[in-house]
């Protein structure tokens, strides 16, 4: 695996217990190394590509195609409204160059995005 994707090398750091990610991470690679190497569990959409009546090849990309967790998938977009609200009020750059400091920048948006909500009407 020589091409991993940086987000998801990170994720390393963060011990997850699930990954849900859109069709743009969907290879048997990405499953591989989310549930082989992080030990979290993987649930990627599968990718709509050229029609076709076979399978997919590969045993996670299966997986997925035979009993997709629909019940987990659908909560993603809770995740992307808060991601997309936090784009909007901070904008999407991250100024801190180290880990640590992205960490705690991380965390201080996510604390002033909450007192936001509670403060302030209108973004409810």
């Amino acid at each position: 695996m020589s091409s991993r994707p940086v987000s998801l090398t990170r994720a390393a750091r963060a011990h997850l217990g699930r990954a849900l990610l859109d069709a743009g991470y969907d290879s048997e690679e990405t499953h591989v190394l989310l549930r082989e190497h992080l030990r979290a569990e993987s649930i990627i959409s599968l990718k709509t590509g050229r029609p076709t009546t076979k399978p997919p090849t590969g045993k996670y990309r299966r997986m997925m195609y035979d009993a997709f967790p629909r019940e987990y998938y659908g909560q993603r977009w809770q995740a992307e409204s808060a991601i997309n609200r936090d784009k909007q009020l901070f904008g999407s750059a991250v100024r801190a160059t180290s880990w640590p400091g992205q960490k705690r920048e991380g965390y201080l948006r996510i604390l002033v995005h909450n007192l936001l909500i509670l403060l302030c009407p209108l973004l409810r």
